[in-house]
């Protein structure tokens, strides 16, 4: 049986022995979750790569809502005048 595993930011297609459905059973008789924190097994590549667009786009939305905050706070900083 084929699945697609991503790891960090590729997609490796394996192959499994079987599955359940919160785990994957490798060829070496080893027992993988599905889902964590540091993988994932997908039923097609398309949905491995859009886990991962998904997954990279959130990230770009939290660092830009950061950077919109670390700015603001400069600007605070910049107007402040002695008294």
């Amino acid at each position: 049986m084929i699945k697609y595993l991503t790891k960090f930011n590729r997609v490796e297609k394996v192959e499994v022995a079987g599955e359940t459905d919160h785990f994957v059973k490798l060829l070496n008789g080893r027992k993988e979750a599905k889902q964590s924190d540091w993988c994932s097994y997908f039923d097609s590549f398309d949905d491995a790569k859009n886990y991962l667009i998904d997954k990279a786009q959130k990230r770009v939305d939290s660092l830009r809502r950061s950077l919109e905050s670390a700015n603001g706070e400069l600007g605070q900083i910049k107007g402040i005048k002695e008294s």
